[in-house]
């Protein structure tokens, strides 16, 4: 009688220890059948996390993954440390925009394939970055992971903002700079050209070198136009409206375009219009064109100066995002 006592507490420890084992078992099952997570590094943010997660994001996403980050203190700005949580989601799924689950269910208004995406999301902002949506007439502080359409402004003051587009063009723009995504435009079989203006300041710009028939981005200046699909440069924008480009890899094309400043030149009674251009411009090499949209030089590419603090910024980035 006495061992059988003895041995109860034996019995009862065991029981309790697989229940326990069962439970931290079937959390870990259905954590890798429902959904995965990521742990946050320094300056990352969720639409970040998830790009690496699921190659995309978009207003879809951003409610899906907020539900399930409820946890997090500010989704809009994650701390080095946080764990953030990705629901698993089939290809169906991600194309129809419709997503059902026992404890939460979204989709959209019609619940039809999304292939045609116009947006764009920033992922980080530094400093003081306000936007001006196409429906507002007040500029306004901006976060992260806010989903930016056609006809979003942005302006930085002292700060720094870094955009990411569907076709995984990465864009970001310097401190004192005006930036536009004018519009996406859509073609047959699912060619979108992205088109933006920097109207100031300084633009980085790094662009997978994507087939041709998926599309390119097309960037305008105050006095000329780049297209580009798949390079690495920076475009500098001076108050007189005179500019640089500086190719680090890849091929763009720039050409003269009949903007403002050269029409503004003509009603100022200067009848020398530009002869228009066009240029490759390869890598390591640099352009400079003057305020009326004038190509005065071509030269090889200044090194990146990896002191500055511009440059050093970037090159942090770059290695963040696609070294993982």
């Amino acid at each position: 009688m006495k061992k059988n006592i003895h041995l109860f507490p034996i019995v009862i420890a065991l029981i309790l220890a697989f229940a326990m084992i069962d439970f931290i078992l079937g959390l870990l099952i259905q954590n890798k059948q429902d959904k995965t997570f990521r742990i946050a590094g320094k300056n990352e943010s969720v639409s970040l996390l998830a790009f690496r997660e699921y190659k995309n994001y978009n207003a879809f996403l951003d409610q899906v993954l907020r539900h399930y980050n409820q946890h997090l203190a500010d989704f809009n700005n994650i701390a080095s440390g946080d764990t953030v949580f990705f629901p698993n989601m089939t290809k169906m799924e991600m194309e129809t925009q419709i997503f059902r689950k026992p404890d939460f269910s979204t989709s959209t208004t019609l619940g039809v394939p999304q292939k045609k995406s116009g947006e764009a999301v920033l992922t980080f902002a530094d400093g003081l970055v306000t936007v001006k949506s196409p429906v507002e007439s007040a500029w306004v502080p901006i976060n992260s992971n806010l989903i930016l359409g056609s006809g979003t402004k942005i302006r930085t003051d002292d700060g720094w903002a870094e955009i990411l587009f569907a076709n995984k063009s990465l864009v970001r723009i310097g401190p004192a700079s005006e930036f536009e995504i004018e519009h996406f435009q859509f073609h047959q079989k699912g060619r979108v050209t992205t088109t933006c203006r920097l109207e100031r300041g300084k633009l980085w710009l790094n662009m997978p070198d994507v087939p041709s028939k998926n599309g390119f981005f097309e960037l305008r200046f105050p006095n000329s136009t780049m297209r580009v699909n798949g390079a690495n440069f920076q475009a500098i924008v001076a108050e007189d409206k005179s500019m640089a480009i500086h190719v680090y890899s890849g091929t763009v094309l720039a050409q003269m375009s009949l903007g403002s400043s050269i029409d503004g030149a003509k009603q100022k009674g200067n009848t020398a219009i530009p002869a228009a251009w066009e240029k490759s411009i390869a890598a390591n090499q640099s352009i400079h064109i003057s305020a009326t949209g004038r190509l005065i030089a071509s030269e090889i590419a200044v090194e990146m100066d990896a002191t500055e603090r511009w440059m050093r910024w970037n090159s942090r980035r770059d290695s963040l995002i696609f070294s993982k």
